[in-house]
């Protein structure tokens, strides 16, 4: 009896620890086997893309849909820590310029794609073709944040089980990268790297490519403009027209359609990286949603009427399976573009605020939720925002977005308005805030003809950065307007500026009045000082780009209160960047009595103690 009991034990023992090997998926009959695995990076940098290739070809369903397959990878760095990225389904593409001749490329560049597409022959033109590489096959990205050996598993899970992994290792090099972009932590005003150095956004919007020949490419001309000027921002959104997942030609559930759409952000992300550029990468144009502004709710695939799963616009924001499928869109989104350091920040939402019946409270509960889910499941805790067209708008109120990215036109007096404006919603909610789109007219035209030197963008950059926000103003109009008029001068003498202000310095503070005196009421400041340096930007308050009128200002005094020793002092050309008197001044009784050189339009200084 006792041995029959026993055995029955042993039986029922059995039973549950095959049960549970079923249940966790391991011992259970593996039907997807992972193929073909390849590491694609045969060095690793710190910082840098590690990128692992396979193929699962026992499984037939959707591979854009982790609730029918979920592989991800789980790194363990040399310290012990754990960091978890998805896989993400990719199709290779052989990408070319190739070329075309002079009269076709007018005909086909007379209307560009939501601009104006460039025809100057001084810039690589023809008609940019993506080629079909081999099969589709499965990739994880990443990126190591530690030097020495890292040990992953890759898992493959289906079916409510896993159903096969593999491990391995890789070691990791030392690399010249700041890392990854944060808030810094004590101010909160301003971005730094994870090596404490601070970054400045300096540039501009270029939301999508306009050349319907040129196509993606457009970004190696503009890119290495802005690059040469020193600008290292850039917003890019994933219009249906540009870089968009989806749209009609996939639904919403299956985005085969448009991996080379994804493969030509691939490159320009990579481009990016060359550059020293970093991305504002918006996920949703407001008019998806939209039926008045910019509307193309007719055509989008979230609409019943088109296969989708919403009757009306406002849905989006509180449909249970349109943001479960959000979601995995996001997901997608951060497994294929997440290990980048030169992902500045996601972006939710273009202009909210101009979706249909627009609600405040529900976007808000939406934009809480998203940002969340993107905060669980992005390994390297990039920054997220969104946007409205309305300056105080209650989305400013949601506390898991980490800046505020501030949108407004029509702008008459650029360097009081833009200085009051993002220094009070930084204040308000303890955040960095700058003007993410900033302009004079809604359209184009009407901005060249009422600025046609550019001189609302060159106030821009340096009222937004010296105006108390994160970054410079960034203008929108990249390809009708900045670029045909090579306004990319702008950013040269800007970004050479604020490499020399301390950011972290703990004691520098923005400007208050009672710290200077100005002998001419018609001299404006904005800037930064501390006990024993300052750096100001000095400018006429009656300067209007419209038609403006450019004075000049001769015998200015300018007295600071700074502590008593020997100080080097600069004046610099905002328009070269080069310094235009440099002597030593000796401050007495704390007040540095100074005579400003002659100057029209701005003008900017630094005084610093050297003894």
């Amino acid at each position: 009896m006792r041995k029959k009991i026993t055995s029955l034990i042993s039986y029922v023992i059995a039973f549950l620890i095959l049960l549970t090997l079923s249940v966790t998926g391991f011992g259970a009959p593996s039907n997807i086997k992972i193929t073909d695995f390849k590491h694609l990076t045969s060095v690793a940098y710190k910082y840098s893309k590690f990128e692992i290739s396979f193929k699962t070809p026992a499984f037939k369903g959707n591979c854009f849909d982790p609730d029918e397959i979920d592989i991800w990878g789980e790194f363990v760095s040399p310290s012990g820590k754990k960091y978890v990225m998805p896989a993400f389904w990719y199709q290779d593409y052989k990408r070319q310029l190739l070329p075309i001749n002079e009269k076709k490329l007018e005909r086909l560049n007379k209307n560009g794609i939501g601009g104006t597409a460039s025809n100057n022959p001084n810039e690589p033109q023809g008609k940019e073709v993506l080629t079909k590489v081999g099969q589709p096959e499965w990739r994880i990205r990443f990126c190591p944040v530690e030097i020495g050996k890292w040990k992953y598993t890759i898992y493959v899970k289906a079916k409510g089980r896993v159903q096969d992994f593999k491990k391995g290792e890789f070691s990791v090099k030392e690399a010249k990268n700041h890392g990854f972009i944060r808030v810094e932590p004590k101010k909160k005003r301003h971005f730094v790297f994870d090596d404490g150095t601070p970054y400045i956004p300096i540039g501009q919007n270029v939301a999508w490519w306009t050349s319907p020949t040129r196509g993606s490419y457009d970004y190696n001309v503009w890119f290495s403009k802005m690059a040469e000027s020193g600008a290292n921002f850039a917003r890019i959104w994933m219009g249906s027209w540009s870089f968009g997942l989806y749209w009609n030609d996939t639904g919403i559930y299956d985005f085969t359609n448009r991996l080379d759409r994804a493969y030509q952000l691939d490159k320009v992300l990579e481009l990016a990286e060359q550059k020293g550029i970093y991305i504002m990468l918006t996920f949703i144009n407001h008019g998806q949603f939209s039926t008045k502004v910019n509307p193309q709710w007719n055509e989008n695939p979230w609409n019943k009427k088109n296969g989708g799963i919403l009757t009306k616009p406002e849905e989006f924001f509180t449909n249970t399976e349109a943001k479960k499928q959000f979601k995995k869109i996001i997901r997608y989104i951060i497994a294929r573009w997440g290990y980048s350091t030169n992902i500045m920040s996601w972006e939710l939402f273009n202009e909210v605020s101009w979706t249909d019946n627009y609600d405040p409270e529900k976007s808000n509960a939406w934009h809480k939720e998203m940002a969340l889910f993107i905060k669980s499941i992005d390994p390297y805790k990039h920054l997220v925002s969104s946007s409205s067209a309305v300056l105080y708008d209650p989305l400013e109120k949601v506390k898991e977005l980490d800046f505020i990215n501030i949108h407004d036109y029509g702008i008459t007096n650029f360097c009081k308005n833009i200085p009051s404006k993002q220094r009070d919603i930084a204040d308000m909610y303890n955040k960095p805030a700058f003007f993410c789109e900033m302009g004079i007219a809604s359209d184009p035209t009407t901005t060249k003809r009422l600025d046609p030197k550019g001189m609302h963008v060159h106030l821009g950059l340096w009222a937004g950065v010296m105006g108390g926000g994160a970054g410079t103003g960034m203008t929108w109009w990249w390809d009708s307007y900045v670029h045909p008029l090579n306004l990319y001068t702008y950013f040269k003498p800007v970004s050479l500026y604020v490499k020399k202000i301390p950011w972290n310095d703990p004691f520098l503070k923005y400007i208050d009045e009672m710290q200077l005196d100005i002998s001419n009421f018609d001299v404006g400041v904005h800037g930064y000082i501390k006990q024993d340096s300052a750096y100001l930007w000095f400018y006429d308050t009656e300067y209007s780009h419209i038609g403006g009128i450019e004075r000049l200002f001769k015998d200015v005094t300018v007295r600071i209160k700074l502590d008593n020793g020997i100080y080097q002092v600069e004046w610099f050309d905002t328009f070269s960047g080069n310094a235009v008197k440099k002597e030593n001044v000796a401050v007495k009784n704390k007040i540095l009595n100074i005579k400003m050189p002659n100057w029209k339009i701005d003008i900017a200084f630094i005084a610093k103690k050297v003894k």
